[in-house]
């Protein structure tokens, strides 16, 4: 490991797999904060680094492991682990008897979520595998796309009975112009509109002209 001029260390010991049942051992000389154990170290360049520590008087085990935590600003955590045992009593063996998954340690068995007892044979609650969270996604995905063919069928349907509506109108329109030019030409007296003669002048206006030359 290489030096840290911040490097700090944390030992604890427990047993089992999960970091909750790992117990933080102070040192003895108090260089470790109170509340989460941590002492200074790894901070020079040297061959080993070595802190005093004790353990509890009435800690017997068969599977202990001790953790030693090297924390550093340039690589995070560090964790090294040591398998111990220690006997100051006897203890009992659990070997074979621990059900539903368990794993004897220490004379006791290591109960699964869910199990209980001691020997783990308390069923408290199944796990459960099925991913619920994934369901109610897709579930919400399928309202989202059903709303949205819901609207673009409601602006179709709105669309379609505009353009009647629109098509209706233009008719009318083009009904009433022609019943207008039709007026217009049957009528000699109408400046307005009586039509285009052959030279591209208006028959009205060149009527109106003749009676004037």
């Amino acid at each position: 490991m290489h030096p840290d001029a911040a490097g700090n260390c944390t030992i604890r010991l427990g047993s089992g797999v999960s970091q909750g049942g790992f117990k933080t051992l102070q040192p003895v000389d108090k260089s470790g904060l109170t509340s989460s154990g941590k002492f200074p170290c790894g901070r020079e360049q040297s061959n080993y680094d070595g802190k005093l520590i004790k353990l509890p008087s009435n800690l017997t085990c068969d599977a202990c492991t001790l953790q030693v935590e090297f924390e550093t600003k340039a690589s995070g955590k560090l964790f090294m682990c040591a398998d111990m045992e220690i006997i100051g009593g006897q203890i009992e063996d659990c070997a074979g008897q621990c059900v539903h998954g368990a794993v004897c340690m220490n004379g006791g068995c290591e109960c699964r979520k869910g199990y209980s007892g001691r020997f783990c044979e308390i069923v408290e609650s199944v796990p459960s595998n099925t991913n619920y969270t994934l369901y109610l996604k897709y579930f919400l995905f399928l309202i989202v796309m059903v709303l949205a063919i819901v609207l673009l069928l409601a602006a179709a349907y709105f669309l379609f009975k505009k353009s009647g509506v629109l098509k209706t109108k233009m008719q009318e329109l083009i009904a009433r112009n022609r019943e207008q030019v039709s007026a217009e030409e049957e009528d000699p007296d109408n400046i307005g509109g009586a039509g285009i003669d052959d030279r591209g002048e208006n028959k009205n206006m060149a009527a109106q002209r003749q009676l004037f030359e």
